[in-house]
């Protein structure tokens, strides 16, 4: 009876999670919970954030303390001299028949305690400080920008695989549809030829149809299966299927905004993930040169320093006679810390930070170009998609009259069946046609969305 329970409980859930399809921006959705880089990337970015906090300790005081304990388990005992002994050679010192003891060192005590107090406050670092905390926090922005950016691309390639699985859903169904008219127009040739209708040549071309049509098939199937592997990786779940998918997406491809002016892509694209990162590394590299001149020979830093000790055999505040002036100490002074060569180290370092900021605006201008490129061409495809989609409309229009014109035709027996086949297979082929045409439009739609993240 538990057995069978627990069975029931599995199915349960087994039906629960995949009885609701799952569309694309759900999938999105999941994958973001889901997803090991961005996992990684959430690590990253905590790591950053700490760094800040790091970076912002140094404007605090350090404090350092220090202590230890000593026990003297045999102290040597107290030395004393006779006043006697002295008597005949020092005039008027004592009386040589009276004898006095004079301690002249004490005993130790036992315990030997020992406590320190060290506080350094930075002052003044020529910026050092606070631009090393700029420069983490800055770190901890590009961190998540480019988070972000991942995010937007993988959304990007799951709304692809999305309207590839849909399309060529559809597709597959014409294609099958095709074959089995292939079939049966393959056996009406065979018959014409056989009774010297028609020649070898058109017998071939239809042959030459039936194995394009089950190539066609198993491109799509591979097509079909890849993506929705890679589905399943997103997410880590082999258990994913077509049927858990909602596949019923938006095709009205008219409604798409592919047109842009020049300047709306120069502002889309400087607002993009991609160059906004860039600019956070440009921001890093200026601080990091600033702090290089910061660290140049004869610039000082300043630090006030404060230290406290105490030496002695009593316990502070614990034991009396612990508070006289040879047992503790308080000191105040200011700190000077400054280079005054190193050999050219500092300069050949400011020399390599500019480089470096030189750098980073130049690998800015050509990641700039290069996408501006690669928006204008897709902006191009898609606007020469949009024509070839239309056209295809019409064609399909005209097909589609042409295959109604057959049927009647075929009904009041003035043509064969094997024609009325040849206008049905040519109706199909349009479609798929549209589709494929189609699925590239989209393709480029959304990788042209995610360059301009608009």
């Amino acid at each position: 009876m538990r057995k069978q329970v627990f069975i029931l409980f599995i199915l349960i859930i087994s039906f629960h999670t995949y009885s609701d399809k799952l569309s694309y921006n759900e999938f999105i959705t999941r994958s973001y919970e889901t997803e090991m880089k961005i996992k990684q990337y959430d690590s990253e970015l905590n790591a950053a954030n700490s760094e800040v906090k790091k970076a912002s300790a140094k404007f605090f005081p350090k404090i350092d303390f220090t202590s230890s304990y000593t026990y003297q388990q045999n102290p040597m005992e107290p030395i004393y001299i006779n006043t006697s002994d002295f008597a005949g050679l020092i005039p008027g010192f004592g009386n040589s028949s009276t004898v006095d003891r004079i301690k002249i060192i004490d005993s130790p005590e036992p315990n030997y305690f020992d406590f320190g107090l060290k506080i350094t406050q930075p002052i003044f670092t020529w910026g050092k400080i606070s631009n090393g905390k700029r420069i983490y926090e800055t770190l901890s922005d590009v961190k998540f920008i480019e988070q972000s950016n991942y995010k937007k691309e993988l959304a990007t390639k799951i709304k692809i695989y999305y309207y590839t699985l849909a399309i060529l859903t559809k597709t597959r169904e014409l294609v099958q549809n095709q074959i089995v008219s292939a079939t049966i127009l393959k056996e009406l040739t065979q018959q014409n030829y056989n009774n010297g209708f028609i020649e070898y040549s058109t017998l071939l071309e239809i042959e030459y149809l039936s194995v394009d049509l089950e190539r066609g098939f198993n491109e799509i199937k591979y097509q079909l299966d890849n993506s929705l592997n890679n589905l399943k990786y997103i997410i880590n779940d082999n258990n994913l299927t077509l049927n858990s998918l909602n596949l019923d997406v938006d095709l009205n491809y008219s409604k798409l905004k592919t047109d842009y002016s020049q300047n709306e892509i120069e502002e889309l694209l400087n607002k993009s993930g991609k160059l906004t990162q860039l600019d956070e590394v440009k921001k890093i590299k200026e601080l990091e040169l600033k702090i290089s001149r910061g660290s140049s020979i004869l610039l000082p830093d300043l630090a006030l320093q404060i230290d406290m000790n105490y030496s002695g055999s009593r316990l502070p505040l614990a034991e009396t006679d612990w508070f006289r002036k040879d047992k503790y100490g308080l000191n105040f002074s200011f700190a000077i810390k400054t280079t005054l060569f190193d050999g050219g180290e500092s300069w050949n370092d400011t020399k390599l930070k500019s480089i470096n900021l030189n750098g980073i605006a130049i690998q800015r201008d050509n990641l700039y170009n290069t996408l501006h490129q690669n928006v204008n061409e897709k902006i191009y495809k898609l606007e020469f998609s949009k024509l070839k989609l239309n056209n295809l409309n019409k064609r399909i229009d005209l097909t589609r009259s042409k295959k109604e014109l057959s049927q009647i035709k075929f009904n009041q027996g003035l043509i064969l069946e094997s024609e009325l086949i040849e206008d049905d297979i040519e109706y199909n082929l349009d479609y798929i046609n549209y589709y494929n045409e189609m699925l590239n439009f989209y393709i480029d739609y959304f990788t042209l969305e995610n360059l301009l993240e608009n």
